[in-house]
């Protein structure tokens, strides 16, 4: 029984290692790639690359190979993860069926008043769920990763005249975080439960890190109005998880000031709301996204305002604010009622 859960714990470790391995490439692939395409991007953007009627289906060809490369991994690591769960089940029963004889024969001597056999009985033993464990934090990982490379396409296709001609593969990336958050504190609550405090530090990073770029990627006015569905919530929750992980990171695994260090970073950039100062360029990129489009207003049919934090947005229609909202940047009241602007809100002439 030991020699076989400890050929198991081997074999298991070392694809663990191939499939971390294959990860760390696939990431090096996909910044490569991701720069190439934002330098062909922004070429385009001037004038200076192919024609921005060809560059669309060109961009979506190359976001889709990249999409493809990720899924084959993820086939693979699912695929280990699947053989390893059914590799432990002949152990597992064989564990099962001598406990279940133990008892039975405990029970007959009790019946017989013989008591000979009672410290023959086998307590039962928790499964060893290292390996299957590592296969998941291997895929959310992963997904982690792409996530993180689709908002960073997302960013950098926002500012770009051809965006609505590009076709970001797996959807609208506000879309795939949830399941994605929904996965990380199930498994989290699972590795607590099996003292496994290294992966759910692992997962709380990676929970973190989302939740920090959906919240400064996704405008909270494009969200669902649940406030158990909102960046808000999200954003919220990583901050629980982040406290959490520190406080694990007091158990000595192996590589835990690597991961305290990553914990800690993490936990700045979550203190407080934080707002920089917003630059000429952003202001540009606001503007050519707000003005443009199927939702956006014309240059002359409104007027502009700053939140009390200085994040322009648009009035549509007399240009005079008649409903109340919030900045979809830093969640401050914008708007106002019957013509007057909400307290703080000043117009934001540099932008008309």
């Amino acid at each position: 029984m030991d020699e076989m859960s400890k050929r198991f714990l081997v074999s298991g470790q070392t694809e663990l290692i191939n499939i971390k391995a294959q990860i760390d490439d696939l990431s090096r692939s996909l910044e490569a790639s991701r720069q190439k395409l934002k330098l062909e991007m922004r070429q385009v953007q001037i004038g200076l690359g192919r024609s921005s009627n060809h560059i669309g289906s060109s961009i979506t060809a190359q976001l889709k190979t990249r999409s493809e490369e990720a899924s084959n991994l993820q086939k693979r690591i699912e695929s280990f993860s699947k053989k390893v769960t059914e590799e432990f089940q002949p152990a597992r029963k064989l564990h099962d069926a001598i406990y279940a004889r133990s008892q039975q024969s405990l029970e007959a001597s009790i019946e017989q008043l013989d008591l000979s056999d009672l410290f023959t009985c086998l307590p039962p033993i928790p499964r060893d769920q290292r390996v299957a464990r590592g296969g998941l934090v291997a895929q959310l990982k992963l997904q982690h990763l792409v996530l993180a490379d689709r908002f960073a396409i997302a960013k950098e296709l926002a500012t770009k005249s051809f965006r609505d001609e590009v076709r970001i593969p797996g959807g609208a990336v506000d879309l795939s975080v949830r399941p994605f958050f929904k996965q990380c504190v199930m498994f989290i609550d699972q590795c607590m439960a099996e003292n496994l405090p290294k992966l759910a530090v692992e997962t709380c990073i990676y929970y973190a890190n989302i939740a920090r770029l959906y919240r400064s990627q996704v405008p909270r006015a494009i969200q669902p109005s649940s406030s158990t569905t909102s960046s808000v919530q999200f954003f919220d929750k990583a901050k629980e998880l982040l406290e959490k992980a520190e406080e694990l990171c007091a158990h000595q695994f192996q590589g835990v000031e690597t991961l305290l260090a990553a914990v800690q970073k993490l936990a700045e950039l979550f203190k407080g709301d934080r707002y920089e100062q917003v630059t000429a360029e952003e202001i540009a990129t606001i503007r050519a996204a707000m003005v443009s489009g199927s939702g956006g207003i014309a240059t002359h049919s409104g007027h502009w305002y700053n939140c009390e934090n200085g994040h322009p947005f648009a009035v549509g229609e007399c240009g005079m604010p008649m409903e109340q909202a919030r900045c979809p940047e830093c969640g401050a009241q914008v708007g106002g009622r019957n013509h007057q602007p909400a307290p703080g809100v000043t117009r934001a002439t540099q932008m008309e």
